[in-house]
């Protein structure tokens, strides 16, 4: 094993950045962890009374730590983050004219005619890629529990 003496001329500002948010997501997938695990308490009527004593002095707000673990949609030339991993993730999966369908409606409120319109297609089957997709996603985050 070789060993390397850790200088403040060494480190660099992308190690710094590095560390920075790695010790971020540490804290948030911990915090994430506990939140889980009382709220699987809560559900099973297990109660953990040493947990909940601890609970305010888990809360900790960075902007940063948003940004570093949250997922990113890149759609219309808009950068569109997700706060939630996992919804991310299954977005993603979604086919492009059920994403296309969902994301517009959805996030930007244009009405399923207009998008129809867009596509070339009948509002019936605009209205069917947006079914198709909640679909999806319910199933795909079934078993998520949301914090």
């Amino acid at each position: 094993m070789l060993f390397f003496p850790l200088k403040a001329e060494n480190v660099s500002d992308e190690i710094i950045e590095y560390i920075d948010k790695y010790l971020k997501t540490i804290i948030n997938n911990t915090q994430r962890r506990f939140c889980k695990d009382q709220q699987k308490a809560q559900k099973y009527d297990i109660i953990f009374v040493e947990l909940e004593k601890f609970q305010e002095n888990l809360y900790f707000i960075d902007s940063d730590l948003e940004e570093v673990n949250c997922g990113h949609i890149e759609f219309a030339n808009n950068n569109i983050s997700i706060q939630q991993i996992e919804l991310e993730e299954a977005i993603s999966q979604l086919t492009a004219k059920q994403k296309n369908v969902l994301i517009k409606n959805v996030l930007f409120e244009i009405p399923l005619y207009q998008i129809a319109k867009e596509m070339g297609i009948s509002t019936r089957m605009a209205e069917k890629h947006k079914s198709l997709a909640l679909k999806y996603l319910r199933r795909r985050l079934h078993d998520y529990e949301k914090i």
